[in-house]
């Protein structure tokens, strides 16, 4: 499967455009790897993003969505700092076990000093987070 999501970063992230699905080849690609804190399977193990300083908002793209077979979509840049960064991103229709859709939010940050990274999912109509951490760094 990593192949398969590989592949797919890339078609997404160093096209040209404007679209949520078309960075540009000079926008720098931060890759998350990260690992789930507890059972639910509520973070994605892994997170791309095309990074550009300075942007209100940016290309994303995760294990979800690679699972949904959809495309990225924008992030949404909280703090982007010397020490921070942190974005936010909303995967639709995410299915549950039971066979019913919802919308998760996921917000991701990045301390630019040490290389680790935190994450937080939850469904859209819960109070309930999933976390997750890990590392991430800019794949060359």
């Amino acid at each position: 499967m990593r192949t398969r999501f590989w592949g797919t970063v890339l078609a997404c992230c160093v096209a040209a455009g404007g679209a949520p699905d078309a960075a540009t080849a000079k926008d720098r690609i931060l890759r998350c790897e990260l690992r789930q804190d507890g059972y639910y399977g509520g973070t994605p193990p892994e997170v791309h993003i095309a990074y550009k300083p300075g942007e209100s908002r940016m290309v994303v793209y995760d294990s979800f969505l690679h699972f949904l077979e959809a495309g990225p979509v924008w992030g949404r840049v909280d703090r982007d700092n010397d020490r921070r960064f942190i974005i936010r991103w909303k995967v639709d229709d995410m299915k549950t076990d039971s066979g019913h859709t919802m919308d998760w939010r996921m917000k991701l940050s990045w301390d630019k000093k040490t290389g680790r990274a935190t994450i937080t999912g939850k469904a859209a109509v819960s109070d309930d987070d999933n976390n997750g951490s890990g590392k991430c760094f800019f794949k060359k």
